[in-house]
Parts: C-alpha cells; sequence; structure tokens
C-alpha cells in the first residue's frame, strides 16, 4: 500500500466519499471512490487530525445547488478523465487522518497513488466561498465518516446476534431476553 500523503488544502484525495443520500438509505459505504478536494484540516479527537472533503462528480449539479465546474486544464493536470466534473460544494465527508477510506488510483499517470495532486487556487478559493456560504446559509451536509473500530464491531457482533438469534456465549437471544425479565 502506499504511504498516505501529506495533507494540505487543496489536495484532491481518492476517497470512498459517501453521499448523504446513501447514508439516509442505510448504506455504509461508498459505491466507488470520487477524487475529494480537502478544504478543512484540523485537530481531532484521539489525537487524530480531522479532514473535510468535497467530492468531484461527473454529475451535475441539481436545479439551484451550486457547485464549481472543474476546468478541461485542471481536469487533465491532476489526471482525471475528459468528461465534464464538477466540485459539490454543498456535501462534505469529514473524517479521522489518516483514513482507511483512502483508495489507490487504478490508472493514468497517478496510478497506485491516493492523491491526483493540487486543484488550480481559483477553483479552490471559489469553491471554499460557497462552502462557507452553505454552512451559513445551514444547507452544507458534512457526514462523519470517522471510525470507531470498537464501536463498529460491537454494532457487527450484534448484527449477527439479530440475524442468527444467538448471542456471542452461544445463547439463544430471545430466550436470554426472556430469562433476564424473569429475575
Amino acid at each position: 500500500m502506499p504511504k498516505p500523503p501529506k495533507l494540505q488544502h487543496g489536495l484532491v484525495l481518492n476517497y470512498d466519499f459517501l453521499f448523504r443520500d446513501r447514508y439516509e438509505r442505510g448504506i455504509k459505504h461508498a459505491l466507488y471512490p470520487h477524487p475529494c478536494v480537502v478544504f478543512h484540516i484540523g485537530p481531532g479527537g484521539e489525537g487524530k487530525t480531522q479532514v473535510y472533503v468535497a467530492p468531484i462528480s461527473h454529475s451535475p449539479p441539481a436545479q439551484g445547488v451550486a457547485a464549481v465546474e472543474i476546468p478541461e486544464h485542471d481536469a487533465q493536470r491532476l489526471g482525471l478523465d475528459a468528461r465534464r466534473q464538477w466540485l459539490k460544494t454543498h456535501e462534505l465527508n469529514r473524517f479521522g487522518w489518516p483514513s482507511g477510506d483512502l483508495v489507490p488510483i487504478k490508472s493514468g499517470p497517478k496510478r497506485g497513488a491516493y492523491a491526483y495532486g493540487l486543484i488550480s487556487r481559483g477553483v479552490f478559493e471559489k469553491a471554499r466561498k460557497q462552502i462557507l456560504q452553505h454552512r451559513q446559509e445551514q444547507r452544507a451536509s458534512v457526514l462523519d465518516r470517522s471510525f470507531d473500530p470498537r464501536a463498529e464491531m460491537e454494532k457487527i457482533r450484534r448484527e449477527r446476534e439479530r440475524a442468527t438469534g444467538q448471542t456471542a456465549r452461544g445463547g439463544d437471544t430471545k430466550r436470554s431476553a426472556n430469562t433476564e425479565n424473569e429475575g
């Protein structure tokens, strides 16, 4: 695996960005990685750095939703494909650095790396202003993707118990619940 890149504002990472609509449907993982621009780097819990990223997508923005179109020369310089692309400024993911959701780039000149390079200053500033405006108008969606391995393992254990009807100690969950109430 490649080494995570040095974080800086405007860095374009290949990241498993989870869109809010998928999350609200109960989907916990990204469909596929997106190039994402780092907009904020700050202190987080447990000594980790918190990172905020916004996705770059081929999908044009919905009616009335602001986004910044990536100029063709920026896309070429970064090694992105030739299709039109937009930096979505109304939706962000927040996560602790380094993240297990970084994905090595599969093709092109940056193949195997986690980062494409830096977005141009002009695109970054235009998008940053939109993000700040969305936040001020309370229209920005920030999805926290920070990972707590202990909580995740506990959640998986509970899901397995519900699915199999067995507790981790080998007992029947229905029986265990009934006997606890009989006390």
